[in-house]
Protein backbone atom coordinates (compact mmCIF):
# COMPACT_ATOMS: atom_id res chain seq x y z
CA UNK A 1 0.00 0.00 0.00
CA UNK A 2 1.48 3.29 -1.10
CA UNK A 3 1.66 6.12 1.50
CA UNK A 4 -0.68 9.06 0.93
CA UNK A 5 1.16 12.01 -0.57
CA UNK A 6 0.57 15.37 1.03
CA UNK A 7 -0.10 17.96 -1.66
CA UNK A 8 1.29 21.18 -0.18
CA UNK A 9 0.55 23.21 -3.27
CA UNK A 10 -3.09 22.16 -3.22
CA UNK A 11 -3.47 22.96 0.48
CA UNK A 12 -1.79 26.33 0.11
CA UNK A 13 -3.95 27.11 -2.92
CA UNK A 14 -7.16 26.18 -1.10
CA UNK A 15 -6.13 28.16 1.98
CA UNK A 16 -5.29 31.15 -0.16
CA UNK A 17 -8.65 30.90 -1.88
CA UNK A 18 -10.47 30.74 1.46
CA UNK A 19 -8.55 33.76 2.81
CA UNK A 20 -9.18 35.72 -0.39
CA UNK A 21 -12.89 34.84 -0.30
CA UNK A 22 -13.20 35.93 3.33
CA UNK A 23 -11.25 39.11 2.64
CA UNK A 24 -13.44 39.88 -0.37
CA UNK A 25 -16.59 39.28 1.66
CA UNK A 26 -15.35 41.57 4.44
CA UNK A 27 -14.35 44.23 1.89
CA UNK A 28 -17.73 44.08 0.15
CA UNK A 29 -19.53 44.28 3.48
CA UNK A 30 -17.36 47.26 4.47
CA UNK A 31 -18.08 48.98 1.17
CA UNK A 32 -21.81 48.32 1.56
CA UNK A 33 -21.76 49.61 5.13
CA UNK A 34 -19.89 52.75 4.08
CA UNK A 35 -22.38 53.31 1.29
CA UNK A 36 -25.26 52.82 3.74
CA UNK A 37 -23.69 55.21 6.25
CA UNK A 38 -23.20 57.87 3.56
CA UNK A 39 -26.83 57.48 2.47
CA UNK A 40 -27.98 57.93 6.08
CA UNK A 41 -25.80 61.03 6.44
CA UNK A 42 -27.43 62.56 3.35
CA UNK A 43 -30.87 61.76 4.76
CA UNK A 44 -29.84 63.60 7.93
CA UNK A 45 -28.61 66.52 5.80
CA UNK A 46 -32.02 66.62 4.10
CA UNK A 47 -33.56 66.99 7.56
CA UNK A 48 -31.19 69.88 8.23
CA UNK A 49 -32.44 71.44 5.00
CA UNK A 50 -36.05 71.17 6.16
CA UNK A 51 -35.18 72.83 9.45
CA UNK A 52 -33.25 75.62 7.72
CA UNK A 53 -36.21 76.31 5.46
CA UNK A 54 -38.56 76.35 8.46
CA UNK A 55 -36.26 78.87 10.16
CA UNK A 56 -36.27 81.10 7.09
CA UNK A 57 -40.07 81.03 6.99
CA UNK A 58 -40.33 81.76 10.72
CA UNK A 59 -37.85 84.63 10.38
CA UNK A 60 -40.41 86.50 8.25
CA UNK A 61 -42.84 86.47 11.18
CA UNK A 62 -40.12 87.50 13.63
CA UNK A 63 -39.07 90.43 11.45
CA UNK A 64 -42.66 91.63 11.05
CA UNK A 65 -43.21 91.51 14.82
CA UNK A 66 -39.93 93.25 15.63
CA UNK A 67 -40.66 96.01 13.13
CA UNK A 68 -44.03 96.57 14.81
CA UNK A 69 -42.34 96.56 18.22
CA UNK A 70 -39.83 99.15 17.04
CA UNK A 71 -42.68 101.45 15.97
CA UNK A 72 -44.36 101.02 19.37
CA UNK A 73 -41.13 101.91 21.15
CA UNK A 74 -40.87 105.12 19.11
CA UNK A 75 -44.49 106.05 19.89
CA UNK A 76 -44.04 105.47 23.63
CA UNK A 77 -40.85 107.54 23.74
CA UNK A 78 -42.65 110.42 22.03
CA UNK A 79 -45.69 110.21 24.31
CA UNK A 80 -43.71 109.92 27.56
CA UNK A 81 -41.58 112.89 26.63
CA UNK A 82 -44.61 114.89 27.80
CA UNK A 83 -46.28 112.80 30.56
CA UNK A 84 -48.90 115.49 31.28
CA UNK A 85 -50.52 115.03 27.88
CA UNK A 86 -50.37 111.29 27.44
CA UNK A 87 -52.92 109.84 24.99
CA UNK A 88 -54.15 107.27 27.50
CA UNK A 89 -55.94 104.91 25.12
CA UNK A 90 -53.03 104.84 22.68
CA UNK A 91 -50.52 104.24 25.47
CA UNK A 92 -52.66 101.44 26.88
CA UNK A 93 -52.95 99.74 23.48
CA UNK A 94 -49.23 100.10 22.80
CA UNK A 95 -48.32 98.54 26.16
CA UNK A 96 -50.81 95.74 25.58
CA UNK A 97 -49.28 94.94 22.20
CA UNK A 98 -45.76 95.03 23.60
CA UNK A 99 -46.80 92.57 26.30
CA UNK A 100 -48.23 90.14 23.74
CA UNK A 101 -45.72 90.50 20.93
CA UNK A 102 -41.98 90.58 20.35
CA UNK A 103 -40.99 87.20 18.91
CA UNK A 104 -37.31 86.36 18.71
CA UNK A 105 -35.61 83.66 16.66
CA UNK A 106 -34.95 80.36 18.38
CA UNK A 107 -33.47 78.47 15.43
CA UNK A 108 -33.87 74.72 15.11
CA UNK A 109 -30.73 72.62 15.57
CA UNK A 110 -31.98 69.08 16.33
CA UNK A 111 -30.80 67.61 13.01
CA UNK A 112 -27.39 69.29 13.30
CA UNK A 113 -26.92 68.04 16.87
CA UNK A 114 -27.86 64.51 15.79
CA UNK A 115 -25.41 64.54 12.87
CA UNK A 116 -22.57 65.74 15.09
CA UNK A 117 -23.33 63.16 17.77
CA UNK A 118 -23.49 60.35 15.17
CA UNK A 119 -20.23 61.42 13.51
CA UNK A 120 -21.97 61.80 10.17
CA UNK A 121 -20.41 65.06 8.98
CA UNK A 122 -17.25 63.42 7.58
CA UNK A 123 -19.44 61.06 5.54
CA UNK A 124 -20.66 63.98 3.45
CA UNK A 125 -17.25 64.16 1.82
CA UNK A 126 -17.40 67.95 1.51
CA UNK A 127 -15.21 69.76 4.04
CA UNK A 128 -16.22 73.21 2.80
CA UNK A 129 -19.93 72.53 3.28
CA UNK A 130 -19.26 71.06 6.73
CA UNK A 131 -17.23 74.17 7.66
CA UNK A 132 -20.05 76.47 6.59
CA UNK A 133 -22.61 74.41 8.47
CA UNK A 134 -20.40 74.58 11.55
CA UNK A 135 -20.00 78.35 11.26
CA UNK A 136 -23.74 78.79 10.93
CA UNK A 137 -24.72 76.57 13.84
CA UNK A 138 -21.88 77.26 16.26
CA UNK A 139 -21.35 80.96 15.59
CA UNK A 140 -24.14 82.80 13.82
CA UNK A 141 -27.01 80.79 15.27
CA UNK A 142 -25.52 80.90 18.75
CA UNK A 143 -25.08 84.66 18.55
CA UNK A 144 -28.69 85.09 17.51
CA UNK A 145 -29.96 82.81 20.28
CA UNK A 146 -27.82 84.55 22.91
CA UNK A 147 -29.16 87.96 21.97
CA UNK A 148 -32.70 86.63 21.84
CA UNK A 149 -32.32 85.28 25.35
CA UNK A 150 -30.95 88.60 26.61
CA UNK A 151 -33.82 90.47 24.95
CA UNK A 152 -36.43 88.14 26.41
CA UNK A 153 -35.02 88.74 29.89
CA UNK A 154 -35.09 92.54 29.40
CA UNK A 155 -38.61 92.38 27.96
CA UNK A 156 -39.85 90.25 30.86
CA UNK A 157 -38.44 92.80 33.34
CA UNK A 158 -40.11 95.63 31.43
CA UNK A 159 -43.51 93.90 31.18
CA UNK A 160 -43.62 92.44 34.68
CA UNK A 161 -41.98 95.22 36.74
CA UNK A 162 -41.66 98.62 35.10
CA UNK A 163 -45.05 98.75 33.39
CA UNK A 164 -47.13 97.61 36.42
CA UNK A 165 -45.26 100.07 38.65
CA UNK A 166 -46.00 102.98 36.31
CA UNK A 167 -49.24 102.23 34.51
CA UNK A 168 -52.73 101.35 35.78
CA UNK A 169 -54.09 99.06 33.08
CA UNK A 170 -57.61 99.14 34.56
CA UNK A 171 -58.01 102.91 34.71
CA UNK A 172 -55.61 103.50 31.82
CA UNK A 173 -53.60 106.14 33.63
CA UNK A 174 -50.24 106.78 35.27
CA UNK A 175 -49.79 105.49 38.81
CA UNK A 176 -47.19 108.12 39.58
CA UNK A 177 -45.95 111.44 38.32
CA UNK A 178 -42.50 110.87 39.84
CA UNK A 179 -40.09 112.05 37.13
CA UNK A 180 -37.48 109.51 38.24
CA UNK A 181 -39.84 106.60 37.55
CA UNK A 182 -40.79 108.05 34.21
CA UNK A 183 -37.14 108.56 33.24
CA UNK A 184 -36.35 104.96 34.23
CA UNK A 185 -39.28 103.82 32.14
CA UNK A 186 -38.13 105.80 29.10
CA UNK A 187 -34.54 104.60 29.56
CA UNK A 188 -35.68 101.00 29.46
CA UNK A 189 -37.65 101.68 26.29
CA UNK A 190 -34.50 103.23 24.79
CA UNK A 191 -32.57 100.10 25.75
CA UNK A 192 -35.13 97.83 24.11
CA UNK A 193 -35.30 100.06 21.05
CA UNK A 194 -31.53 99.98 20.53
CA UNK A 195 -31.58 96.20 20.78
CA UNK A 196 -34.51 96.09 18.39
CA UNK A 197 -32.66 98.19 15.81
CA UNK A 198 -29.56 95.99 16.02
CA UNK A 199 -31.65 92.82 15.83
CA UNK A 200 -33.55 93.97 12.76
CA UNK A 201 -30.32 94.95 11.01
CA UNK A 202 -28.59 91.68 11.90
CA UNK A 203 -31.58 89.59 10.83
CA UNK A 204 -32.03 91.38 7.52
CA UNK A 205 -28.41 92.01 6.51
CA UNK A 206 -26.50 89.06 7.95
CA UNK A 207 -28.49 86.18 9.35
CA UNK A 208 -31.15 85.75 6.68
CA UNK A 209 -28.69 86.24 3.81
CA UNK A 210 -26.35 83.63 5.29
CA UNK A 211 -29.30 81.33 5.92
CA UNK A 212 -30.54 81.60 2.33
CA UNK A 213 -27.01 81.01 0.99
CA UNK A 214 -26.62 77.93 3.17
CA UNK A 215 -30.00 76.57 2.09
CA UNK A 216 -28.95 76.94 -1.56
CA UNK A 217 -25.63 75.19 -0.93
CA UNK A 218 -27.26 72.25 0.85
CA UNK A 219 -29.83 71.94 -1.94
CA UNK A 220 -27.06 71.91 -4.57
CA UNK A 221 -25.12 69.25 -2.66
CA UNK A 222 -28.14 66.95 -2.32
CA UNK A 223 -29.11 67.35 -5.98
CA UNK A 224 -25.54 66.72 -7.11
CA UNK A 225 -25.52 63.44 -5.20
CA UNK A 226 -28.85 62.24 -6.55
CA UNK A 227 -30.98 63.03 -3.54
CA UNK A 228 -34.47 64.30 -4.24
CA UNK A 229 -35.42 67.40 -2.27
CA UNK A 230 -38.92 68.54 -1.46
Amino acid sequence: MKPTRFHWKRVVGEATLIVATVFLAISLESIWQEHSDVAEARVALAQILRELRADREFSELVLAEQEMVGDLHSDLLNWFADPESLPADLVHEALRKLNNHGLTMWPRRAAWTTMVAAGQLRLLGDSELVARLGDYYEHRQQRLSHNGQAYDAAKWSFDSHLVPELWDSQRRQLLTDDPVHIVQFRNQIVHLKIWNQWYLAYMADDYRKDLSALIYEVEEYLLAHGNAIE
